[in-house]
């Protein structure tokens, strides 16, 4: 402010005149009188209400309340709140008007005009602080008084004529009347009061205006003289502050400058702009009032200032963290110096402020990408390593491990052809120098110059400002053994099925050729010299027929006659079978669980599973001292353990199971031997001598089961097989309805097989049964349909081409529900009960089969 102003606002102030005690003596003065007034009405009325014998117990009552209210004015008038009692006493009176108006009437005096008194009191009393609420509320009450009147809602005590004046009928009429008077009165005296002290006031003020008018225009003359020079310097000195502050304001930094009690004294475009301000809307007001939700910023900002003022030393800050107005997040670099004022002599702070918000996100974004990349790198199961010139620069843990070093720091600054055959090293430069991204299998080296089969895919990248390569390593030992396992079994698979598809056609032939000499055989004299020869092609037949059994073994397509059985008992009753068929130099233990659940299987093949295992055995131990054991016990197969049994059964699932476990103290195998053992027509001894363990793997794949073998050199063998639990009792296969009608003695015969057909046919020739043939299962069902009255047994082979042995079975059992159906083919029974979906067949001739059995069968099922 300058001195123009100064004075100024010096002269008006002394010629305000401000309200003065005398007024407020007035006014505690007219209270006084209002008081008395209404005390000196209170009195006349009770006087003259006592001379008129209309004083009643309603009047006490109100004559005791007024007595109450002015004691309570007294005291509040005593004690200096006159402003309380003004209140009260306003609000009182227009109470007791209205409440007077109310029960008397509006005809009699007072009228409705005694409210203009109120105003007139409020407005002198309140001093116009409440008088348009009293003018407000008049105007309501005067409005529903006459509309209650007119309604005849009121008076509520009706007025009587009597001797006495009108208006002082009762108590609080002539109370009411009375005091109206009295206030008029001293009302009228304090307005008179006030227009004469007011003209005493003013007769002074313009008394002390002249003599201050006169000393003004002495000192006029010299204060022009001083406010040119001033305006002159003030011009001067506007300019300069123009200049620097144009100079500030193009400073893209923030600037500020705050004194001792942290007040802006200057601030610069860039930072008013932060605050979405100008300059001269931030100076002058502090940190915690431009932005007063940050006090934890700006308490460390505080502190920065405290300790230049205190030091008076620079203080720096290379990173500040700063939320800006908006809620953004925002960087700092900040200086802090002090700067001294040489009008005051005092230091005030100048700080300096730069956003490196950017510059501090790139760098937080590339030191995050830099670690998530090597964070990744070292996560990878994958070897990763960075080359220039070949020489491994960087590398993570898994590159290390996987070639046998145990820190990344043993394989930094070798070079990478180390880690590679020699050949590979070649190719992947010739890849390398003829594209920028290469990939291929290659030959890993390790530490110990063991090798490994591997892939790496390597990139040319920019590393370091060189040209490099990063390289991906993945050990392939598994996916190639793993492979090397599926080819393995597609060998073994393909063998299977050529081994089961020979093994149907060889029965087919031998059907004919063993039901062809049995009927020589019965045909021509038993002293024929011919017999023998007939017998021993027989016997050749016979022997063919096991070589196809194994074969079907083997596939897991063999015939087996299931039961319910024990293990343990089945092995208890061979006990001496298996210890003659073993040396002496053997000893031949047994450690059976007990008791143990029961397993569906062929007793003989379980029995031939055990032999052959024995007998492998004892040809592992030679003539060596030695022992085999053979283990049985429960076994639950699970999700955990199911690995160890798919290789030999890939259609086994988790359940409960029986184990048959048998190791022996022998001479043990290698990995790759083990790997062989269930090949077929695989030996350790020089030559293979038939299906061997093929077999015994075919068996117990037949039987649901899973085989596993354990074995190290030097150690001996254990074989372990399991069986699935069987609960249920032996079932019959013959539950077809007796067909109970005569004359149906032929014999219907439905095979592809022209061979086949006539040796049934010639075999029930020798019986005299009369017999039907049919090359396709449709033909068949044409037949049966056609001569469904004569036949009473089918004979049905289950592997025809075109429709099935099935299909064709569910299609006769349509055309007649009862009819007989003998099924014939070279897949177990159990198989083929499983494919018959729950319907079951009259009877089951295994391929291939004996002359008597054929009749045998025929007969037992065709007779009624």
């Amino acid at each position: 402010m300058d001195f123009m102003e100064q004075m100024a606002e010096g002269a008006t102030n002394k010629f305000v005149v401000p309200e003065t005690n005398e007024q407020n003596l007035m006014l505690d003065n007219l209270l006084r009188q209002y008081l008395q007034a209404t005390a000196v009405s209170l009195a006349l009325a009770c006087l003259l209400s006592f001379l008129q014998n209309n004083f009643t117990a309603r009047d006490t009552g109100i004559v005791g309340g007024y007595i109450i209210l002015l004691l309570v004015g007294y005291r509040l008038l005593k004690t200096k709140q006159s402003m309380w009692l003004a209140h009260g006493f306003t609000a009182v009176f227009w109470l007791a008007i209205t409440a007077t108006l109310f029960t008397f009437g509006i005809k009699q005096l007072p009228n409705p005009g005694a409210y203009i008194v109120i105003i007139l009191i409020a407005l002198i009393l309140l001093r116009a602080r409440t008088t348009f609420i009293y003018f407000i509320l008049s105007s309501i009450a005067v409005s529903l008084l006459m509309l209650a009147s007119q309604l005849g809602r009121i008076p509520v005590i009706p007025v009587t004529q009597r001797n006495t004046a009108y208006l002082l009928k009762s108590l609080p009429q002539a109370f009411l009347t009375f005091s109206i008077l009295g206030y008029t009165y001293f009302t009228l005296r304090f307005i008179l009061d006030t227009l004469h002290f007011n003209e005493q006031t003013l007769q002074q003020i313009r008394y002390t205006l002249g003599q201050r008018t006169a000393d003004l225009s002495a000192s006029n003359a010299q204060l022009r003289h001083e406010v040119q020079e001033r305006q002159q310097a003030e011009a001067n000195l506007e300019r300069q502050r123009a200049f620097l502050r144009n100079i500030i304001d193009s400073i893209p930094n923030f600037v500020s400058v705050k004194n001792t009690n942290g007040r802006y004294l200057l601030v610069n475009k860039a930072f008013a702009t932060l605050y979405t301000a100008t300059p001269s809307q931030i100076e002058g007001q502090t940190v915690q009032q431009i932005n007063n939700h940050r006090e934890n910023v700006f308490t460390q900002f505080a502190e920065g200032d405290r300790r230049v003022l205190d030091t008076l030393e620079e203080i720096y800050w290379p990173e500040m963290p700063f939320i800006d107005p908006t809620n953004k997040q925002r960087w700092l670099h900040v200086v802090k110096r002090p700067l001294l004022d040489p009008t005051t002599n005092e230091h005030n702070i100048i700080t300096v402020s730069t956003d490196i918000t950017l510059e501090k996100t790139t760098t937080e974004s590339l030191r995050e990408k830099e670690t998530n990349f090597r964070t990744l790198v070292e996560a990878s199961f994958e070897g990763i390593i960075i080359c220039i010139n070949h020489v491994i620069q960087e590398a993570n843990l898994s590159f290390a491990t996987m070639f046998g070093y145990t820190a990344v720091t043993d394989v930094l600054g070798k070079n990478a052809s180390e880690f590679l055959a020699t050949d590979d090293v070649a190719t992947l430069k010739d890849n390398l120098n003829q594209s920028q991204k290469t990939s291929l299998e290659v030959v890993g080296v390790r530490q110990d110059k063991t090798t490994f089969p591997a892939e790496l895919v390597t990139h040319t990248i920019n590393y370091q400002g060189q040209k490099a390569q990063i390289t991906g390593y993945r050990d392939i030992t598994l996916r190639k053994q793993a492979e090397e396992a599926e080819q393995h079994a597609q060998k073994l698979e393909s063998l299977s099925l050529m081994a089961g598809g020979l093994a149907h056609d060889f029965n087919n032939l031998l059907v004919a050729m063993m039901g062809q000499m049995a009927i020589a055989k019965a045909k021509i004299e038993p002293n024929h010299p011919g017999q023998s020869n007939l017998d021993k092609a027989i016997q050749a037949t016979e022997t063919a027929a096991m070589l196809t059994r194994q074969l079907l073994a083997y596939t897991g397509q063999g015939h087996f006659e299931v039961t319910t059985i024990q293990l343990n008992r089945l092995i208890a009753q061979n006990l001496q079978l298996f210890q003659d068929a073993l040396p002496p130099n053997i000893t031949f233990h047994t450690n059976l669980y007990e008791p143990l659940p029961h397993i569906l299987a062929d007793g003989v093949q379980i029995q031939q599973v055990i032999m052959n295992l024995l007998l492998n055995a004892a040809e592992a131990l030679g003539t060596q001292p030695g022992t085999i054991t053979i283990n049985t016990a429960p076994y639950q197969l699970t999700q955990k353990n199911l690995p160890q049994w798919q290789p030999h059964n890939d259609t086994i699932t988790p359940g409960a199971f029986v184990l048959l476990e048998m190791n022996d103290t022998g001479r043990g195998m290698d990995e790759d031997t083990l790997n062989r053992i269930f090949d077929p027509f695989f030996s350790t001894k020089g030559t293979g001598r038939g299906l061997g363990l093929a077999a015994v793997m075919g068996i117990v794949r037949g039987h649901g089961g899973g085989v596993h073998a354990s074995s190290q050199p030097g150690t001996g063998t254990t074989f372990q097989f399991i069986f699935p639990q069987e609960e249920a009792e032996e079932t019959d296969l013959e539950t077809a309805v007796p067909n109970q009608l005569n004359q149906q003695d032929t014999v219907l015969i439905i095979d592809d097989e022209t061979a086949v057909r006539e040796a049934v046919s010639d075999i029930l020739d020798l019986e005299a049964i009369p017999a039907l043939t049919a090359a396709s299962g449709q033909e068949g069902i044409d037949v049966f349909t056609a001569k469904q009255h004569q036949i009473g047994l089918i004979i049905l082979d289950l592997s025809m081409p075109g429709m099935s042995g099935i299909e064709a079975f569910d299609l006769l059992r349509q055309v007649d529900p009862a009819a007989k159906i003998i099924l014939s083919s070279g897949y177990t029974e159990a198989e083929i009960l499983e494919k018959m979906a729950g319907t079951r067949p009259t009877g089951f001739l295994q391929k291939p089969y004996r002359l008597d059995t054929v009749l045998q069968i025929v007969q037992k099922h065709l007779s009624p």
